[in-house]
């Protein structure tokens, strides 16, 4: 993955697996050993941050706001997902 100033902004520790692309045996080793520590709080910290900072909705309220339109629709969308992430439940 790049290391550019767009990626430090968007991408997370741990977004991404950082392998040799010339040692394909390495490279599977190494998702190996993290796959074997992976945990299911990671999981529920990958889904949270991807909502954060992936969510399509994020990109279409900036589209919105700069073209002066306003969506409901896409407000309560992302009302209800930070209450959810504020809950920080298990279940996602």
């Amino acid at each position: 993955m790049p290391k550019t100033e767009s990626t430090r902004e968007i991408l997370w520790d741990g977004a991404t697996v950082d392998i040799d692309p010339q040692d394909a045996r390495a490279g599977l080793d190494a998702v190996a050993q993290l796959v074997s520590e992976w945990t299911p709080e990671q999981s529920r910290n990958q889904v949270r941050m991807a909502l954060q900072r992936l969510d399509w909705r994020h990109r279409f309220t900036e589209l919105f706001q700069a073209a002066g339109l306003r969506s409901p629709r896409l407000d309560a969308d992302l009302k209800a997902m930070a209450a959810e992430l504020a809950d920080a439940s298990p279940s996602i």
